[in-house]
């Protein structure tokens, strides 16, 4: 049987779980009930996956509205004046950098999803997502640590990413 044009990449998949995501990583409920859709998030270092998730909108927007006020202006600032249509997954959505087997050593994708289907998706490159991270204020990354400590307890802190992405859609 032939997927969708727009069904989600096995490059989304969960590398944990071997398949797609099925429920919110913060809540714990089926991702395909949430009309309003969910994220997909997944970092890689090396060539390693080192962390992902997936989240449904209303815990996104609940999780974003925890983030101080400077922080959400600065990274909505900073995404209105550079995030660009790029080539999704292939292609970092700031600098125009392609991924390739050479580089870059470190990136994001995530995409926006809803159901099965992939609504939009994007690559942030290792250099652009420190950019976004030196917006981030020492409460953000307060509450970013809260996040992974929850949901990642087994993940030491100074080895995963800060919330360099967030909001991205």
């Amino acid at each position: 049987m032939n997927k969708p044009e727009h069904s989600i990449p096995d490059e989304l998949h969960s590398e944990f779980e071997e398949r797609p995501f099925h429920i919110c990583t913060r809540c714990g409920e089926s991702l395909v009930d949430f009309e309003e859709g969910y994220q997909i998030s997944k970092v890689y270092r090396n060539g390693e996956c080192i962390m992902e998730y997936a989240i449904c909108l209303p815990c996104h927007s609940s999780m974003v509205a925890e983030f101080s006020a400077d922080s959400r202006a600065k990274m909505e600032k900073f995404q209105a004046e550079n995030f660009h249509h790029a080539d999704g997954l292939f292609q970092c959505a700031v600098c125009a950098g392609k991924r390739t087997d050479e580089g870059p050593s470190e990136y994001g994708l995530a995409a926006m999803c809803l159901g099965d289907e992939v609504m939009h998706d994007l690559m942030v490159c290792g250099t652009c997502t420190e950019r976004m991270q030196s917006l981030i204020s020492p409460e953000t990354r307060e509450r970013w640590d809260r996040f992974v400590g929850e949901n990642f307890p087994c993940a030491p802190t100074a080895s995963t990413p800060t919330p360099s992405g967030v909001p991205v859609f």
